[in-house]
């Protein structure tokens, strides 16, 4: 950023159930902070293993692609409690 604090935004793709893919590109805090409250509300939510915060090798490969193939994970699930709501209301 303009202050010159590394940061790595995460290109994440979700498969829909009907094909299509949704695509997203966020930070990891911006998607703790939806999961923060995600959380709060969807006790499915509660038991994702969600990817942890690093002090170390943050910016490494692995590390990296851990998140954000958890975070695909993650926003699947977002998505199919959305579908599962909308299909009760």
């Amino acid at each position: 950023d303009d202050q010159g604090f590394r940061f790595t935004v995460y290109n994440i793709t979700v498969k829909l159930e009907d094909g299509r893919t949704w695509k997203v590109a966020k930070r990891y805090s911006e998607v703790e902070t939806l999961h923060t409250r995600m959380v709060m509300t969807h006790p499915k939510i509660q038991e994702f293993r969600f990817p942890r915060k690093s002090m170390f090798n943050t910016f490494a490969e692995f590390t990296r692609e851990r998140r954000r193939s958890g975070f695909e994970d993650y926003f699947a699930l977002v998505v199919s409690l959305s579908h599962q709501e909308s299909l009760t209301e």
